[in-house]
Order: C-alpha cells, then structure tokens, then sequence
C-alpha cells in the first residue's frame, strides 16, 4: 500500500515546497505591495515642484473685499410687484445694448402742448392706465412737474379744461425743454460709453484677470425707508462699472456707471430716470 502510488507522495512534497517559496518570498512580506503599510516601506517622496497646484495671481485674494459702494436706485416704478432687475459691478467696461427705438424730442408748438394738457387732465379723470399713460412717460413726468410749480388742481369740469391749459402751459412747455435736454445728454452718454468700450475693453479686462477680479453681484433690497431699492457691494479698490437693468411691465431701464472705489471709503452711486443709458418702451 506504501508504495503502490509513489507519484502521489511526489506531488504532495513539490506543492508543501511551493508553498514555503511563495511565503519567504512574497512581496507584501517585505513590504514591497502598494499600499500595504509595513516597517520596510519605503517613504513617501515628496511631489515635485513641478507637480504643485499652480497660482496664477498669489496673494490676490488679500485685496479682496476692502472697499465698498452703496448703489440706490430711484425710480419710481422700482417698487413695482412685476419688476425685473439685475445688477453686478464690474471690473470693466461693458458693451451698452443697442437701441431699438429711437425717442425723438417731446413737441414744443404750442398749441399742440396745449391740446395734450387738455387730454391728458380729461384722461386721467376717465382712463386708468398704469404702464401706457397718455403721452408716454416722458410728457407725464413734464405733464406733473408743470402742474406741481404751477400750484393749479385739474379741473373737475370739461368747460374749465380751456383755462387750466392756459394757466399750466407755461410751466409745462419749460418741463418738456428741460427733458429733452435730458434726453440729448442720454445720447451723448451712450455714444461715450460705446467708445469707451471699444477703446478700453480690452486693457481693462487684462488688468482685471491679472489681478484675478470677477464681476459681482450686486442684490437690492426690496424696499427702504425713503422708497428707494437700496444695495451694498464690497469690491477691491480700484474702477469699476455697475450694470444695472430694471424691466418693468411696458419699461426698461439700463445703467452702467463707472465708479473709483478706495480702501476704508464707501462710494455711492444713485441710478435714476435722469442718467439711465437707455430706456426703452413707453418712454
């Protein structure tokens, strides 16, 4: 019996010899498995220089929010429940939007004056409009004025619509001269602000990155104390520009005003009717 299968006793001492080889020599018994730690691994090597995270622009993030700026913005539909309005600050010029309607200058003949006095107090006593007056908003906002330095009231009968005209006309006429001198300054305004875009985007855009500025945002709160929507930006030191665009049912306004900030100073800027780069609609 012990020797009718002698081939098997040789398998059985070739695989025990296996075995203990396979032992004295394993990798992971002298340390040299990846990941396996032991007493003979060998240490981790430091990362070359050339493998480090790069820093385009070190130290930049020190200058960060060290200056601030109030932007009001003061119109009167500003408030209204429907009202869009975006706004960021930034390190650059940006291209104004084109202009899509012309708005030529509010007549100043008299008679027609006169006749759009007369309409416009009848109106208002039979038609309620909100986003489309009569006029537009351009000849209400003279339309008011006039009649605030006047000191008259709109006359509670048509007969008297005749006399009231005659009374506000004069004031009225010196509003619809002043706004349309607004509205040559709004052009000019928006011709300048072309050419500086086209002149200094570029530069200004360069410096920005290599300082490592963003653009940012600028929130308004829904409402203050005097009416106004009112917000604060914390940007670094140095020229910036706030965008702004408000849309409202039949308006839409777009700022963009440049504004010098320094360290440890608050600017303010107010975005009003009078320096709006372009307003488009019922204007």
């Amino acid at each position: 019996m012990k020797n009718e299968y002698p081939y098997i006793r040789f398998l059985l001492v070739g695989f025990s010899a296996l075995s203990l080889g396979a032992t004295c020599f394993s990798p992971a018994a002298h340390g040299w498995w990846p990941g396996r730690k032991t007493a003979s691994a060998l240490p981790a090597q430091k990362p070359a220089e050339d493998d480090m995270p790069l820093e385009i622009n070190p130290g930049a993030e020190e200058t960060l929010q060290k200056a601030q700026c109030t932007v009001d913005l003061d119109i009167p539909h500003a408030l209204n429940a429907n009202a869009i309005c975006t706004a960021y600050a930034y390190p650059y010029p940006m291209a104004p939007p084109l202009r899509k309607q012309k708005i030529g200058p509010l007549s100043l003949n008299n008679g027609y004056i006169k006749k759009q006095i007369q309409s416009t107090a009848y109106t208002r006593r039979t038609v309620h409009t909100e986003y489309y007056p009569t006029g537009g908003w351009r000849w209400q906002n003279a339309y008011h004025r006039g009649l605030d330095r006047s000191g008259r009231m709109e006359p509670h009968l048509v007969t008297n619509l005749y006399l009231f005209s005659d009374a506000v006309f004069p004031y009225v006429k010196e509003e619809c001269i002043a706004s349309n001198k607004i509205e040559e300054k709004r052009l000019k305004r928006y011709d300048d602000m072309e050419q500086e875009y086209t002149d200094g985007r570029a530069d200004a855009e360069t410096e920005a990155t290599r300082k490592g500025l963003t653009p940012s945002f600028v929130k308004f709160d829904k409402f203050s104390p005097d009416g106004k929507r009112r917000a604060l930006v914390r940007v670094p030191s140095g020229q910036w520009w706030i965008v702004c665009t408000l849309k409202i049912p039949g308006l839409t306004y777009f700022w963009e005003e440049p504004v010098g900030v320094h360290e440890g100073t608050t600017e303010k800027v107010i975005l009003n009717e009078d320096n709006a780069l372009t307003i488009e609609g019922a204007w």
